[in-house]
């Protein structure tokens, strides 16, 4: 172990061989005197001269031909100093002598750390110029080091600068690292994402500095990616290590990783290939030009890599890949109060890629890597091997060879109070009434730090962001996966005089075999493997224990890997007093050791014997805040019977993310995943006293999560024990399913106290990633024969058919709540709720109502019908109509109903809302308005109130009960369609609309929860350059938090009654809202809710001081004359004061823009202006919006700067000091300071939706996302949205479907855009671009958008890694020109720019004429059949989980494998007439 890199790949020459022997005596006949000189001065010191000889003159030859920088910069010594740094000035040095001073408190201020300290070493003035060097040294602790580091590494990778006193010193430059001590390590940024596998690395040396392969690290990544043949689902992802910790200094250390897209997994000739290209290029200097980069050296490569050299065709070795990191990286560990630190040298803007990293030492120079040592055989004979993976890491901690979070911390967490929950106040507010949810851990005033979620490593082990349906993700253990009905729970025994301490003492797979019926166990059982002296394994009944009584005491121990940033730690606490209930500050503190590479926290108490009870994990600061906390279920805890008196119970877990828990919400536990058993699985260990018959005995209870079997599946363990196979597949049952991935491993010690019991948490099954596909409609888009003028719930039944025979799993809809506000085609806007609760009275299919509808009104139902059946939503005259036939269908039937046990189970469910949305709708057609305001005493909701309009003595109660009518028919029948969905295996994706509308029910009964003064948008992006601006009131999210968000978990509740996904419509409002001036009616001049504003203290002290220049419009005679020419006196007549001579302000009655608005139509209606409403409207507009800060309504001291300030003049006309100023003020609001503040924001709400139903959630991220968005969503498990025409990734025009992230939905377009042929027609220049940058060719573009562009866009979006790929409706259809006659620009829903739009397309074909179309359903089907998604069943009676397992090898193709796992099914579930098993 610890060979070089140099010894590892290209072994020196021995020079020392060619002395061996001489000097043993005179037997070539020297001469006494020589032999005399010879024994003073051995052949070894003459050859030690000559050497060093040879050396000092190649030295003097080749020096003077490296130039890095002054020569000075190479002497890295400074004694007394370990970290040493440089910038330029553009100010004599004789100058900066004066303020010397000054200059280190500035950069003291840039470092923020209080126990550093700043000397200024040199001022170095440039021969002939007034440019300074300015070299400086800093001392600090060593906790303080790495976040220096950091720092640095950021102002070298992003080439950025300090920030000094302007006024003094002007803007430094060129800003180096002369020397920091232990290393430096750089990473450029680069597309990639670390959350891929990595299996491929490998390092190499180039003899320039970290700095100057910054300035050519485009060249080197593109021309090392040619010289390694990578193909295109392959990335390169680069770090740059200098080990004497200077940036200007050779040598670099290049440290390489090849990135899979996820779902891929390196074959055995690819990793041999790539094995073999990299040590076979040395010749090839890898593809890099040398005249620019220079020779490579000291190769070397990952022990995989090493291993498929070897390889004769055999899959590569389990055994990890030791980490190409060098010394620095590897040991570079601190130990303070039990804090664990790892080195925090990368770039904060980019997460550490999930690198394998050594443990063992490391000699040598250069860039070290140790040479690997195979993983010891599970077996004794050669017979007993394991069986070969493609990826195989036997590691039952899967990150523990990664030294590094995700991001180093850019400044010491902000620590806050934490308190526990209080009892809300009592107020006049109705407080939302919520079915029972689980329990939550009570964190009302968390205090966040800027540390994001542990690290993860190998991809198929570890990626909880990536991959969570596939893979033994570490963490998920009795949380949410043993208290389900998909766990399944083992027992072992093992002993001490068979195993060596510190020892794997056994490796293991899970598999799952199929069963007869009769075969099956009774589940009221469970089964113990008990291991022999020579592992041999016998199946023993575990009956309860006759007679047991329970021992006093227990000791617990609680075992978790997880690394931690600095001052951070792991607490457990839980629903018992012995920990915390669930008070979290009297929770159990853990505490850190290492284990190998990992850093283990744990903790023991005493319990008594029966003890149970639920617990979580929490990372904590000094003063035990809490930081983060495990996401899904609680875990539960339940102790063996028997288990005796000072025994040792120890919980060996693994920390749980969001993304953990997705393969148990609903979508697809009830629906693709489902099946028809329920196991008891919580339950304690039966007794197993008999079994302990040897004093070394260990119990081991195996914990596996499979939610994706079938009935008639059973799960089982084979390993290095005889009776379980010794890993011969032959010797057991065909196994036609298996776990992918390495062996787990279990390792008990000996040496210690001995534990008695282990319950052991494997986590999920490991798998394929399972991908699907879906298609989205609007419910009012839906046309069918039976619909009157509008899609209603029913159709979706049909919807449903369609969707499954074209190998759909998910139907997607826009929010379906009643908008029914205005009483007109306004309320067409389906993201305006009357009620979050209620359903839109405009989905009602009116001949479902009764059965014994009488023939008149059948009748005119089919000639509504007709006359409604229009080529789009005729919205005014179709609610009408089925109101006026519903009423008549009421009349008659409403006796029958509400004494039906249907109705009245229904009505006392939804009481809570149902009451207020009728009497709400009643009030609304008293008063014709929804403006509650307007309805004299009843503007002020009470339940008092509330009870009279209700009461069945009021003269309008028939009223109030016809709205619960037609809320219970719209309940039951789309009941019906989901249910019936759910039974074809469709997960049915409902919409969570960010608002409400100011007058809905929701603002009438709590007004507590909304800021009724304000308003909720969009600033300006893709959708609109003005921005948008919604007319939602914004969330008082203080207020909300009080009953920890009742309304938010009832909305939820609801939902989730229908639907089983859900899309969170504008994430980011969860982060922060656009929050807008109720009298605005643009979206630009805004600010983010919440934010840290500019105050005006930090203002002056920047040298700004006329704040009402900057926060008034800045309106200038010539202003005027530009936008209005010869008519400027007309328009500063009616609007516009003279302020002074040519400044202009408005008058009092026009200074807002619905001022204006309303002042402007006057104006119009008296002829006093000749051009059009809208361009005048416009103008005023631009004149009222040209501002520089906003001032805020509530704080006249703090400002916000207001979006593209540049854009403006009054920017234009400030002073280049205030200019420059603003500018760096404007990204310091936007760009940097708020990214704490918005996520300590969204991880107090989102986890509360999450948790509220077992809904699966995808979150619509586009628009201008904050880098904490994505950070927090794949902590949360949220699946994000990509949409190809908006990229995430700057500088992209397009998107690159095959580099999305598994944890996303891809589609080529949204309702809120265009369709694929209308933005294909609409731009002939972005087409041409689109066809040479996407297409990749040089032709002219058809201009029409031909069936053959729609496949091959619907072909990149089904072949992408993401979890699902939804499809619009229009989309689908444009496969086929018959369904492309209607013009593109008709079939756009939504025109975001449009405030006003009516949404009203309807799909011109109906459900069953698509029914019928069997070539476009072979057409649809064969994508997502040929890109290795999983498909429906078409057979309603049977598992609908996909396809069988010959399609193996297509689910591979679909991720970018070249070949599938043998016996691995696409969906995860074994087919029922094949028999499936284990060893």
């Amino acid at each position: 172990m610890g060979k070089g890199e140099d010894v590892e790949a290209f072994p020196s020459t021995a020079l020392d061989a060619q002395g061996t022997g001489t000097g043993a005596g005179n037997s070539n006949g020297c001469c006494l005197g020589c032999s005399r000189i010879k024994g003073l001065v051995s052949f070894r010191c003459v050859f030690a001269l000559v050497l060093g000889v040879a050396v000092l003159l190649s030295a003097v030859f080749w020096l003077p031909f490296f130039h890095f920088g002054d020569q000075k910069d190479l002497d890295l010594d400074y004694a007394g100093h370990d970290i040493v740094a440089s910038f330029m000035l553009k100010k004599p040095a004789s100058f900066l002598k004066d303020y010397i001073l000054q200059l280190e408190d500035d950069i003291f201020d840039e470092m923020s750390f209080s126990s550093t300290k700043v000397e200024i070493i040199s001022l170095e003035s440039a021969a002939g110029s007034n440019i300074t060097k300015v070299v400086f040294a800093v001392e600090s602790d060593v906790t303080t080091q790495s976040l220096i580091k950091a720092s640095f590494v950021s102002l070298v990778t992003h080439q950025s600068f300090l920030h000094l006193t302007e006024s003094l010193f002007g803007d430094p430059f060129s800003f180096e690292v002369l020397k920091f001590r232990g290393g430096i390590t750089a990473s450029p940024e680069q597309k990639a994402f670390l959350m891929q596998s990595v299996q491929i690395l490998f390092n190499f040396t180039l003899n320039f500095s970290i700095d100057q392969i910054i300035n050519n690290f485009d060249e080197l990544r593109s021309q090392l990616k040619t010289g390694l043949h990578l193909a295109p689902y392959e990335n390169l992802y680069i770090r740059l290590t200098n080990l004497k910790g200077s940036t200007i200094a050779p040598p670099t250390t290049v440290q390489s990783q090849v990135l899979l897209a996820v779902g891929i997994n390196p074959s055995k000739s690819r990793l041999k290939q790539l094995a073999q290209t990299i040590t076979g290029s040395h010749t090839k200097n890898l593809g890099l030009d040398n005249t620019v980069f220079g020779r490579v050296k000291q190769v070397s490569l990952s022990s995989i890599l090493q291993h498929s050299l070897g390889s004769d065709g055999s899959s590569p070795s389990p055994s990890p890949s030791p980490s190409p990191s060098p010394s620095p990286m590897v040991n570079f560990h601190h130990h303070h109060r039990h804090h664990h630190h790892r080195d925090a040298n990368l770039s904060p803007s980019i997460a550490p890629s999930p690198s394998v990293v050594n443990s063992g030492s490391v000699t040598g120079k250069g860039s070290p890597m140790s040479t690997p040592v195979p993983a010891p055989a599970p077996g004794k004979n050669k017979a007993a091997e394991p069986p070969a993976c493609h990826f195989g890491y036997n590691n039952r901690y899967p990150w523990k060879r990664n030294k590094h979070s995700h991001t180093a911390p850019s400044a010491p967490p902000v620590y806050a109070p934490h308190t526990a929950p209080s009892q809300p106040k009592q107020t006049n507010h109705k407080t939302p009434k919520v079915p029972p949810v689980p329990a939550e851990s009570p964190l009302p005033n968390v205090a966040h730090s800027h540390s994001l979620p542990p690290p993860h490593s190998e991809y198929h082990a570890r990626a909880p962001a990536v991959m969570p349906l596939i893979s033994p993700s570490p963490s998920p253990s009795s949380a949410g996966i043993f208290s389900s009905n998909s766990c399944r729970l083992f027992s072992i025994k093992l002993k001490k005089d068979v195993l060596r301490p510190d020892v794997p003492i056994n490796c293991y797979r899970i598999f799952l075999e199929t069963l007869r019926r009769e075969k099956i166990p009774d589940s009221k059982e469970s089964h113990l493997c008990t291991l022999s002296d020579q592992f041999g394994v016998k199946m023993v009944n575990l009956g309860l224990f006759p007679g047991s009584k329970s021992s006093n005491s227990v000791i617990l121990s609680f075992k978790i890997p997880y690394y931690t940033h600095w001052g951070q730690h792991l607490l457990v606490c839980g629903s018992e007093p012995v920990l915390g209930s669930w008070n979290v500050k009297k929770g159990l503190l853990l505490r850190p050791s290492h284990q190998g590479d990992e850093l283990i926290w744990s903790g023991s108490l005493p319990v008594p014997a029966e003890f149970n009870c639920e617990y979580s994990y929490y990372v904590v600061d000094d003063e035990k805040n809490v930081l983060r906390w495990e996401a899904g279920k609680k875990r539960n805890l339940l102790l063996p019977n028997g288990v005796q008196n000072g025994q040792l119970v120890e919980l060996h877990d693994l920390w749980q993310t969001g993304s953990d828990d997705l393969p148990l919400r609903s979508a697809f536990k009830n629906v693709i995943f489902r099946k028809g058993w329920n196991p008891e699985v919580d339950r304690p260990l039966v007794s197993v006293r008999s079994l302990l018959d040897h004093e070394d005995s260990v119990v081991v209870q195996f914990r596996i999560c499979c939610p994706n079997i079938e009935e008639d599946t059973s799960v089982y363990v084979i390993g290095s024990p005889s009776n379980l196979g010794r890993w011969k597949i032959e010797d057991g049952l065909k196994l036609n399913y298996a776990e992918t991935g390495g062996n787990r491993e279990l390792c008990v010690d000996f040496s210690t106290s001995q534990p008695k019991y282990i319950v052991l948490s494997d986590g999920l099954m490991r798998e394929m990633p399972w991908r699907g596909a879906g298609v989205a409609v609007p419910m009012f888009s839906v046309r069918s024969e039976a619909d009157m003028g509008v899609g209603e719930f029913l159709d979706l039944k049909l919807l449903v058919d369609w969707a499954v025979e074209s190998g759909f799993h998910l139907v997607q809809l826009l929010p379906i709540n009643d908008t029914s506000v205005h009483g007109m085609w306004w309320d067409s806007y389906p993201y305006s709720s009357l009620s979050v609760f209620a359903l839109h009275p405009l989905y009602l299919r009116v001949q479902a109502l009764s059965e014994n509808i009488s023939k008149d009104i059948m009748e005119e139902i089919q000639r509504t019908r007709k006359q409604l059946d229009g080529k789009a939503v005729d919205y005014d005259s179709t609610m009408a109509a089925k109101l006026s036939i519903a009423k008549k269908i009421y009349s008659q039937e409403k006796e029958i109903v509400f004494s039906s046990v249907a109705f009245q189970n229904f009505f006392s469910e939804n009481q809570d809302w149902l009451k207020p949305y009728a009497a709400f709708c009643f009030l609304r057609d008293f008063f014709e308005t929804s403006d509650h305001s307007q309805w004299g005493r009843f503007s002020l909701f009470s339940e008092d109130k509330l009870e009279k309009l209700v009461s069945k003595d009021s003269l309008h109660y028939d009223v109030i009960c016809f709205h619960y009518y037609i809320q219970f028919h719209l309940h039951m029948q789309l009941s019906e369609a989901a249910t019936y969905a759910r039974e074809k295996g469709v997960v049915l994706k409902g919409d969570l609309p960010i608002g409400v509308d100011r007058n809905s029910v929701d603002t009438w009964v709590f007004p507590n929860l909304f800021r009724m003064n304000t308003s909720t948008g969009a600033p300006p992006d893709y959708f609109d350059k003005n921005g948008q601006n919604w007319g939602f009131p914004t969330y008082n999210w203080e207020e909300m938090s009080k009953d920890n968000y009742a309304w938010w978990r009832a909305r939820l509740t609801q939902m989730a009654k229908y639907f089983t996904a859900y899309r969170i419509d504008h994430i980011l409002g969860f982060f922060r809202i656009w929050e807008l001036p109720d009298h605005s009616m643009t979206g630009l001049c805004g600010k983010f809710r919440p934010s840290i504003p500019l105050s005006q203290e930090e203002l002056e002290k920047e040298g700004i001081w006329d704040f009402n220049r900057l926060s008034q419009p800045y309106i200038r005679q010539q202003h005027l004359q530009e936008k209005f020419g010869a008519s400027w006196t007309i328009i500063a007549s009616n609007f516009l004061d003279e302020c002074q001579k040519d400044h202009y302000q408005f008058k009092e009655d026009c200074n807002t823009e619905k001022k204006i608005a309303s002042k402007l139509k006057s104006c119009l209606e008296k002829s006093i202006l000749l051009e059009s409403e809208e361009k005048i409207q416009r103008n005023l507009f631009d004149l009222i919006q040209n501002v520089v800060l906003i001032r805020d309504r509530e704080d006249s001291k703090k400002f916000y700067p207001r979006f593209n300030l540049e854009d403006t003049s009054s920017f234009s006309d400030l002073d280049e000091h205030s200019k420059n100023v603003m500018k760096r003020l404007y990204y310091d609001y936007y760009f940097q300071r708020q990214e704490t503040l918005w996520r300590q924001n969204a991880l107090k709400t989102l986890p509360v939706l999450l948790n509220s139903s077992d809904m699966l959630a995808c979150g619509e991220d586009l628009g201008l996302i904050p880098s904490c968005v994505h950070p927090v969503m794949q902590e949360l498990g949220l699946i994000g949205l990509r949409i190809q025409r908006m990229p995430s990734e700057p500088g992209q025009e397009f998107g690159i479907p095959s580099e999305y992230s598994y944890m996303t939905v891809c589609a080529p377009s949204c309702h809120d855009c265009s369709t694929l042929r209308a933005w294909w027609e609409e731009d002939e220049d972005r087409r041409r671009r689109f066809f040479k940058t996407v297409v990749g060719s040089d032709l002219l573009p058809p201009d029409r958008c031909t069936p053959e562009i729609v496949e091959f866009v619907l072909r990149q979006h089904v072949e992408a890694p993401s979890m699902w790929a939804i499809f619009p409706l229009q989309d689908l259809l444009a496969l086929k020109d018959k369904y492309t006659t209607r013009p593109a620009a008709e079939e756009t829903i939504n025109d975001p720019t449009n405030p006003k739009h009516y949404w009203r397309y309807r799909v011109h074909v109906t459900v069953e004429s698509l029914l019928e179309d069997r070539e476009l359903i072979s057409s649809i089907k064969g994508l997502v059949h040929g890109s290795g998604r999983s498909c429906p069943s078409s057979h309603g009676d049977e598992s609908r989980l996909g396809k069988s397992s010959k399609d193996s090898s297509k689910q591979a193709a679909g991720n970018g494998k070249g070949e599938g796992h043998v016996g691995s099914p696409l969906n995860g579930i074994p087919k029922k007439e094949e028999a499936v098993t284990v060893a």
